[in-house]
């Protein structure tokens, strides 16, 4: 059995983020009307540098990623140049 290649992970991810925006949609969930019995979301901060890393947004995601983390230019430009 082979390991899944970072693009088949990433692939697969896409797909699962896709049906739980769907399914949210459908039953009429957001984030401030999460439905009955949900628990407390806790926020993940690498979300905001991987959603601006994936819309092309590499500077600013360097700057969310420094802010997170209180790390330095170098540093932060490494993170963000392994996730995409």
């Amino acid at each position: 059995m082979t390991d899944p290649s970072t693009a088949e992970l990433v692939a697969r991810i896409e797909a699962l983020e896709a049906q739980v925006t769907y399914l949210a949609h459908h039953l009429g969930l957001t984030p401030t009307n999460p439905g009955p019995g949900a628990a407390a979301a806790v926020a993940d901060p690498m979300a905001d540098v991987v959603s601006l890393v994936r819309t092309g947004k590499k500077i600013e995601a360097i700057k969310r990623y420094r802010e997170i983390y209180g790390v330095g230019l170098k540093e932060a430009k490494t993170a963000v140049d392994r996730i995409g």
